[in-house]
């Protein structure tokens, strides 16, 4: 099933530098209830949740202006997808210094592993699915071919983010048809840090569920997002 699960996963996420699904990823936010947001203000969790489509960036901009977000956590359950909104996304997470987070069996592939990787704290479980991969666009015809310059708007994130280039080479390095998926044991001889916990820790698991699941996931997903003004 799991390697059923990854092949789907992997169709999904090709079309990092093309375009995005035909829904936009849904954001949920909720007050942040931990230790650390006691009695501060525009302290949440927020849930990024499907295709990363165009105008995503824009949405989620709009969404942490509407609520006054100056501290979150960022769940993360998504197969990726358009390469431009996924980075500015994740250059917001990155501004903002938010901490991000994949829970046990959730899903975070091609551009939603590179905004999990702009946490200034990185959560994971060690049965989390995060994956990697050379950014590619798509003919009309379902045919993959690779994006010299997708590759190098992320190689030039990547070492923003202080990585190695050996580390970059690693995440910019699987073909169209394959995902390298991320180990604790492998981030650790490439200098990536990564807080690894527990099975049941919340924080990293989606409050509530509905019988949509993101395709080759089979995992389910929040429902009730919030859209503001449907941008």
């Amino acid at each position: 099933m799991l390697k059923r699960a990854m092949a789907a996963l992997i169709g999904v996420a090709l079309v990092a530098a093309g375009a995005g699904g035909s829904r936009a990823a849904e954001f949920r936010v909720f007050p942040k209830t931990t230790d650390e947001c006691t009695g501060k203000i525009g302290c949440y969790t927020i849930w990024i949740v499907g295709d990363i489509n165009k105008g995503d960036e824009d949405r989620f901009s709009a969404m942490l202006a509407e609520y006054g977000v100056t501290q979150a956590f960022i769940g993360l359950h998504s197969g990726g997808g358009d390469m431009d909104a996924g980075l500015g996304i994740a250059r917001k997470v990155l501004e903002m210094k938010f901490t991000t987070g994949v829970g046990r069996g959730s899903v975070c592939a091609s551009m939603c592993a590179a905004i999990w990787l702009a946490g200034a704290k990185r959560f994971a479980n060690r049965k989390s699915l995060i994956g990697f991969h050379q950014v590619y666009k798509q003919d009309g015809q379902g045919n993959t071919y690779f994006s010299s310059t997708g590759n190098a708007l992320m190689g030039a994130y990547y070492s923003k983010l202080g990585l190695s280039d050996r580390a970059i080479v690693y995440l910019t390095t699987a073909p169209p048809r394959g995902m390298e998926w991320f180990k604790f044991t492998k981030a650790a001889e490439l200098g990536i840090k990564v807080v690894k916990v527990d099975d049941d820790w919340r924080e990293v698991r989606p409050p509530t569920v509905s019988t949509n699941t993101i395709p080759g996931a089979d995992k389910p997903v929040p429902d009730l997002w919030f859209n503001p003004k449907r941008m």
